[in-house]
C-alpha cells in the first residue's frame, strides 16, 4: 500500500480486508458477508477492518475494533479498487497487514480458517497473542 494510498490511515493500527464485487447481486459477495458475519469476535481479535465495495457503494465495518479511521469518510470505490489493483467487473478479496503490505489475495470468497491462519502467522499478530496471554 502506497504511503498516500486511501488505506494509509490504517497503517500500524488495523489490518484491512477489501472485498470488491461488481454489484450487490454478486453471489460471491453475499457468501463473503455470511462468512464474516459468522465470527465477528475472531475478526475483532485480529484488529480487522473490512471495506466492502459493491459497484460504487462502499461501506466500512470494524467488528468491535476501534479503527484508526472510525469517523472518517471511507475512500471511494475507485480509490479502493486502485489501491488493491482490482478490476470493477470482478470479485476480489485482499488482506492488508498493519504494515500496509498485501498479505493475501483471493478471487473467491475467503474461508475464515485460511484468513486466520495467514494473520496468526504474522510476527505482529504473534506478539499481540503473547501480550493477551500475559494480561490478567
Amino acid at each position: 500500500m502506497a504511503e498516500d494510498a486511501p488505506l494509509a490511515p490504517h497503517r500500524w493500527a488495523d489490518r484491512v480486508i477489501v472485498v470488491v464485487a461488481p454489484g450487490e447481486e454478486s453471489d460471491a459477495l453475499a457468501e463473503q458477508d455470511r462468512r464474516f458475519a459468522a465470527d465477528p469476535t475472531g475478526l475483532a481479535e485480529r484488529h480487522l477492518v473490512v471495506y466492502r465495495v459493491a459497484g460504487e457503494a462502499v461501506s466500512r465495518r470494524s467488528f468491535g475494533w476501534s479503527s484508526a479511521a472510525d469517523g472518517a469518510d471511507p475512500p471511494s470505490a475507485a480509490d479502493l479498487r486502485a489501491a488493491i489493483d482490482a478490476p470493477a467487473d470482478a470479485f476480489r478479496v485482499v488482506l492488508i497487514g498493519k504494515d500496509g503490505g498485501v498479505k493475501l489475495r483471493a478471487d473467491a470468497p475467503l474461508a475464515l480458517d485460511r484468513l486466520y491462519a495467514t494473520i496468526d502467522a504474522m510476527p505482529m499478530r504473534r506478539r499481540e497473542m503473547r501480550e493477551q496471554d500475559r494480561e490478567p
